[in-house]
């Protein structure tokens, strides 16, 4: 089985202390949500766990977990549920939405 390629500690940190809202968000097979992250690393882009992984590169994250596919969202306030073609319905049932 492939291994992970994790990105080194320093640019991991950089990566943790950034939004995650605004980059594109994809689903593995096993429904776990990563993000693209605007840095590379080895040439390769990297993308973020949201189940707390360390940042990896995409292709090795593709080889350990299978395609990825998009999981659409608002880039504002990070919904998915109420992220319905292009439009946060969060902005209409929350006064907490940052853009509401």
């Amino acid at each position: 089985m492939p291994d992970i390629v994790e990105v080194p500690a320093e640019l991991a940190e950089d990566i943790g202390y950034e939004n995650p809202n605004p980059w594109p968000w994809f689903l593995d097979r096993d429904a776990c949500t990563w993000a693209e992250t605007p840095y590379t690393y080895a040439g390769e882009p990297v993308l973020f766990s949201f189940s707390g992984e360390r940042p990896a590169t995409r292709s090795s994250v593709e080889a350990v977990y299978g395609p990825l596919v998009p999981e659409p969202h608002c880039p504002v306030c990070g919904s998915i549920g109420f992220w319905k073609d292009g439009v946060c319905g969060m902005r209409t049932v929350s006064s907490a939405h940052p853009n509401g």
